[in-house]
């Protein structure tokens, strides 16, 4: 039976986070650290990197900052050669600068680079640390996708193929750890629209954004980056043990289906 007073304690463990410096991997950096884990944060961004590490420190947290270009697998062994053994990892790391167009529009590099990054790097850090895991009979993988893997997005194919692949790998990688009774669960998370700085500019600015999120999320407003967090802290922790090669949606009921138009209008009014 799980202790579920003391299943949400990370003490002990080391953590590694990709696209740390990101809002949504911030947020799942904070919360490994309040939980007492050991946090290895990685990101291409240097600066954003370090000032998220010294924030961790000078709260009392152990964390060290690890600065990584994901975009290629070798930049992804590196990593992990130089983070060593970890306990967790989560693939948070994309690429938010979207280049928009249509799938017969030729953009090798783009492409190259979403799937790099997106696909490829989680991929190979999976390959390089996850068998220090098996050896020590437990740890867990959590892979960060979107809601796009599953509804796609136009003029966006390279972000949402990269997530479809990367649940499906998930899925795969989680039963062959599960089968052979290794102690190593993966699972993904799949989040909406998230109130994240690369989305309020893409929006130009919280208004914008807000009104946005009150028209096509029927909870009426953008998921917090510190929700995905907690989701994130369950699913690595002990009380979540059956929960193998899940995909978890947290889009405030966006993927539950789609909006009639009369529920768009203004005029409509909830059902008593």
């Amino acid at each position: 039976m799980v202790d579920r007073g003391t299943s949400m304690n990370f003490h002990g463990q080391r953590v590694l986070i990709t696209g740390a410096a990101g809002g949504i991997g911030s947020a799942i950096a904070h919360a490994f650290a309040v939980s007492g884990a050991e946090v290895v944060l990685s990101d291409v961004d240097a600066t954003a990197l370090r000032t998220l590490c010294e924030r961790l420190r000078s709260a009392g947290h152990a964390a060290s900052a690890q600065v990584a270009d994901l975009s290629t697998r070798e930049g992804a062994r590196d990593l992990a050669a130089r983070c060593g053994q970890v306990d967790v990892l989560v693939n948070a790391a994309a690429l938010t600068n979207i280049e928009f167009g249509p799938v017969i529009s030729r953009n090798d590099a783009y492409w190259d680079k979403t799937l790099g990054i997106g696909l490829l790097a989680p991929i190979a850090l999976m390959q390089e640390l996850v068998p220090g895991m098996v050896e020590r009979g437990r740890g867990n993988v959590i892979n960060i996708s979107s809601i796009n893997a599953t509804r796609g997005s136009v003029d966006a194919a390279p972000y949402s193929v990269a997530k479809a692949a990367l649940e499906m790998t998930s899925k795969i990688a989680a039963m062959e750890l599960a089968m052979r009774r290794t102690g190593v669960r993966v699972n993904c998370i799949a989040p909406g629209i998230v109130g994240t700085p690369a989305l309020t500019r893409t929006f130009g600015g919280p208004e914008t954004r807000d009104a946005m999120a009150r028209q096509i999320v029927p909870l009426g407003r953008v998921i917090e980056p510190e929700e995905v967090a907690t989701l994130c802290l369950y699913l690595a922790s002990d009380v979540a043990a059956a929960f193998i090669g899940s995909v978890v949606t947290i889009d405030g009921g966006i993927n539950a289906g789609a909006y009639s138009l009369s529920s768009l209008s203004e005029d409509s009014a909830p059902t008593k």
